[in-house]
């Protein structure tokens, strides 16, 4: 900034201060004046009488009006802001969600059984792949873990009988709760696999 433009720039500044504190002191002036004329200013000058009332009465109302506008728009802001994030959150990750329902259909799925005390695999469970609508098995059989019979969305272990679905990543959940999982947000909630990049996996 040039030292012109920043002379003028503090010669304009200097004039907004000398003009509101002129402004406020000559209010506060009429306000004395008005109030303490009484009978006598409405007799003697009732025209700048009623003018300074009107101007003093307007003052007021901007004033109010303004305070009023803020407060307003404070309490709307505040108000409808859960609203507003919601749909920022939805506009921002709507491409991270699994709305596709043949996405979720493609998922292998699972029946859970415990392995028998006289098998070979005791200590372990199995996920029974489940036919297609076609008829067809979409995955191989599973042999897991007891530790790793859970699901990590809900933290309940796996029953007897329990459905499942495993993803492209091969994580396992209950079927309900990953169903919830996708339809909010698109990604494996362990290893953050994006599911909508699956293409032929997980079938």
């Amino acid at each position: 900034m040039s030292h012109c433009n920043l002379f003028f720039h503090r010669l304009l500044q200097w004039w907004a201060s000398f003009y509101n504190l002129t402004c406020f002191m000559w209010w506060t002036t009429g306000v004395y004046w008005v109030i303490s004329g009484g009978q006598e200013l409405i007799e003697n000058a009732s025209i700048l009488y009623w003018c300074s009332c009107f101007l003093l009465a307007w003052d007021c109302i901007c004033v109010v009006s303004f305070v009023a506008i803020i407060c307003s728009i404070i309490l709307s802001f505040a108000w409808c802001l859960p609203s507003f994030y919601d749909i920022m959150h939805l506009v921002a990750s709507e491409d991270d969600v699994a709305s596709d329902t043949n996405i979720i259909i493609r998922l292998a799925k699972y029946r859970y059984t415990e392995a028998s005390t006289r098998s070979s695999t005791v200590g372990k469970g199995t996920m029974i792949p489940i036919a297609s609508k076609t008829g067809t098995m979409t995955s191989p059989k599973r042999v897991i873990l007891h530790e790793d019979a859970k699901c990590c969305i809900c933290l309940a272990a796996y029953k007897e009988g329990t459905v499942l679905h495993a993803l492209p990543c091969k994580h396992h959940f209950h079927s309900g709760c990953i169903i919830k999982w996708l339809r909010i947000k698109a990604i494996c909630p362990l290893c953050k696999f994006n599911i909508q990049a699956m293409g032929n996996y997980g079938v």
